[in-house]
């Protein structure tokens, strides 16, 4: 048990994904129980911020979001093919001699991690198909900050299953 009551196991499941059962934010008595099957994966760069992002040429700009899929591809293998809604959490850590960015900046920053990850449609050949859609309905988003205690830049991105056990 932890401190706050909330019963929490873990286990290694296959592909590398770890499921997680938890009983937090479910209401006394109502017998809900949420299963997560959470993957993660740590890219050791930084994300541009919006503004610069937007000055870039358009084939740098292509560049850059090859090289997001490339280390998601090689540092997140196996990758897991989640079909039904999931929380994304894209914590940017920011070393020795850079700032925090503003809120609009973070979110705008990690569209091409979100792209990356989602399933390739219509022109688009990109995507490494991890999660089905990211619409509000398929993903629900959450892009954070924090200074790095080891002043090391790099991006940690979570993608957790959110499944109910009463359906």
């Amino acid at each position: 048990m932890s401190e706050s009551g909330n019963h929490r196991s873990a286990r290694k499941g296959r592909k590398g994904v770890e499921e997680v059962r938890s009983d937090e934010g479910a209401g006394v008595g109502d017998g809900l129980e949420v299963t997560r099957l959470g993957w993660s994966v740590t890219l050791p760069l930084d994300m541009p911020s919006l503004n610069a992002y937007m000055r870039w040429h358009f084939r740098k700009q292509k560049s850059w979001r090859e090289r997001i899929e490339q280390y998601i591809f090689v540092l997140g293998s196996p990758l897991p093919k989640y079909e039904c809604p999931v929380s994304v959490t894209i914590t940017r850590f920011y070393g020795h001699r850079k700032r925090a960015y503003d809120t609009d900046n973070l979110y705008a920053a990690a569209k091409p991690i979100l792209d990356a990850l989602k399933s390739p449609r219509g022109r688009s050949r990109h995507g490494l198909s991890v999660i089905l859609e990211d619409n509000p309905e398929y993903c629900h988003l959450k892009v954070q900050q924090e200074k790095s205690k080891d002043k090391s830049t790099r991006i940690v991105v979570e993608v957790i299953d959110l499944v109910d056990s009463r359906r």
